[in-house]
């Protein structure tokens, strides 16, 4: 019989392959949503903190069931 200690594996033998480059775009991408969201900065702001343009961002942002404010008054 083997112990626990024998079938347990290293706890990055576990979790699953990230891409680090697409990991960090990601985090950029939403820590700049949250912000747009929040109302801390621009919809250009946010655009760049996460290096696209500002239609990009906020196409992104529809994409993520975030719902886009629009500033502009009737």
């Amino acid at each position: 019989m083997q112990s626990i200690d024998d079938q347990a594996q290293p706890v990055d033998a576990q979790a699953p392959e990230v891409d680090r480059d697409a990991f960090e775009g990601e985090s950029q991408f939403l820590s700049a949503l949250k912000l747009f969201e929040m109302g801390r900065v621009t919809t250009s702001q946010a655009a760049e903190m996460c290096g696209m343009a500002s239609v990009d961002f906020l196409l992104a942002a529809e994409r993520s069931n975030q719902p886009v404010r629009s500033s502009i008054r009737s």
